[in-house]
C-alpha cells in the first residue's frame, strides 16, 4: 500500500510517498543518480536499484555477502555504483554491469576495521573514511576507481573519536577537497583537506553533547566554501540542541544554526540546483533550511535515516524495515 505524508515547508511542501521495495532491511545507504535511476543498501547484504523513477526496486545483491550490512552506496549510473560494508569481512565493492556482478576493491581483516562513509569527485577518484586504527584515521582514496590505497598522514583521533555510519555521509568530496565529520569524543570535529598534498587541519563544531552517542553523523558541501552538518545524540533522538551548523569558510570555522532541526539527524543534503536549500532527515522526521542551514523548519515526521535530492524538485529518502520514498517538494 502506497503511503504518502505531506508538511508544511516555508509555504511550500515536502510530499513523501512510500514506494514498493520487496525487504525488511534496514536501509541507510542512498544514491540518487537522476529522476529515474536511484540505488539503496542497508542490512542483510540489500542492495536494490530502480531505473523507473521509483516503480519497480531491483535486487543487485553480491553473492557470499548476504550477511554484510551494507551502509553506504554511491552510484554513477544506471550500471556503475560502488557499496560498502562496515566492519568484519565487509569492504568496498564496484559493480559496472547494474550489479550482475561486483569486485570487492579494498578489505582488511585488521582488529577494528570498520568504514564508514565514501564520498566522490567523478567515478574515478574518491575518498572513504574509516574509524580510528592505531589512533589514527582510516582514510582511503582512490585516483583510477580500481585501487584503493590508505592515507599515510591520515588525522590523528582524540579517546573515544570516531565517524558515525549512520548514512554514508560522515565524508563530503568536492573540488578537490575533503571533509570527514565526527563525534563520539568531548568535542565534535570536522577534518579538513584541501588538496591531495595538503595537510590534514581540523575545527571543531558545536554539536552534541560530547557523549559517546553524540557529535556529527552527516557533513555536506553545496560547493566548496559552503558546509552543513547535522547530527546531535542519536541516544536522545527527539533532543534537537546542538543538531546542526554551518560553515562558509570551506569548514574552517563552525557555526550554530541559529533554528535548530526538529531532532537528531542522521542525514543532510543539498539541491543540486538550488544550493541554499537543504534536507535534513532522521528517525524523528525530516527538516528544510532555505538559507544554507542557518535555520531550519521542521516538516514530516516521517522516519528515515538517508536523503538524497535527485533534481532541483524532489529526490528519494531510505530508513528502518525496508522503507523508501519518493519526496517531491510542491
Amino acid at each position: 500500500m502506497v503511503a504518502a505524508l505531506a508538511a508544511a515547508a516555508c509555504g511550500q511542501q515536502l510530499t513523501f510517498t512510500r514506494q514498493p521495495a520487496a525487504t525488511h532491511a534496514s536501509l541507510r545507504g542512498l544514491s540518487a543518480v537522476s529522476e529515474r535511476v536511484a540505488w539503496a543498501s542497508g542490512s542483510g547484504g540489500t542492495i536494490l536499484r530502480t531505473v523507473d523513477g521509483g516503480g519497480t526496486w531491483a535486487a543487485a545483491s553480491i553473492a557470499g555477502a548476504e550477511a554484510l550490512d551494507f551502509r553506504d552506496i554511491k552510484a554513477f549510473s544506471a550500471e556503475v555504483a560502488y557499496a560498502m560494508a562496515i566492519g568484519g569481512n565487509g569492504g568496498i565493492y564496484k559493480t559496472q554491469n547494474g550489479g550482475a556482478s561486483w569486485t570487492r576493491q579494498y578489505s582488511s581483516t585488521e582488529p577494528g576495521f570498520f568504514l564508514d562513509a565514501m564520498g566522490f569527485e567523478s567515478e574515478r577518484q574518491g575518498a572513504a573514511a574509516g574509524d580510528p586504527m592505531g589512533g589514527k584515521f582510516l582514510v582511503l582514496g582512490t585516483n583510477d576507481g580500481t585501487t584503493w590505497k590508505p592515507d599515510a598522514h591520515a588525522p590523528q583521533a582524540l579517546p573515544g573519536e570516531g565517524a558515525f555510519a549512520a548514512s554514508g555521509s560522515a565524508i563530503a568530496v568536492r573540488g578537490g577537497q575533503i571533509w570527514i565529520a565526527t563525534g563520539g569524543a568531548a568535542t565534535a570535529r570536522v577534518f579538513h583537506r584541501s588538496c591531495s598534498r595538503c595537510a590534514w587541519s581540523v575545527a571543531a563544531a558545536p554539536m552534541g553533547g560530547g557523549g559517546s552517542g553524540s557529535g556529527i553523523f552527516s557533513v555536506a558541501f553545496c560547493d566548496g566554501s559552503h558546509g552543513v552538518a547535522v547530527g546531535g545524540d542519536y541516544t536522545h533522538p527527539e533532543a534537537n540542541e546542538r543538531s546542526a551548523a554551518w560553515s562558509r569558510d570551506s569548514g574552517r570555522s563552525w557555526t550554530a544554526a541559529a533554528a535548530m532541526p526538529s531532532g537528531y539527524r542522521s542525514s543532510v543534503a543539498c539541491n543540486p540546483v538550488d544550493r541554499k536549500l537543504l534536507a535534513a532527515a532522521g528517525p524523528t522526521g525530516t527538516d528544510v533550511s532555505r538559507d544554507g542551514g542557518a535555520h531550519w523548519a521542521a516538516d514530516t515526521k516521517v522516519n528515515v535515516n538517508t536523503i538524497a535530492w535527485s533534481g532541483k524538485s524532489g529526490g528519494w529518502a531510505v530508513g528502518p524495515r525496508g522503507a523508501i520514498y519518493r519526496f517531491r517538494l510542491r
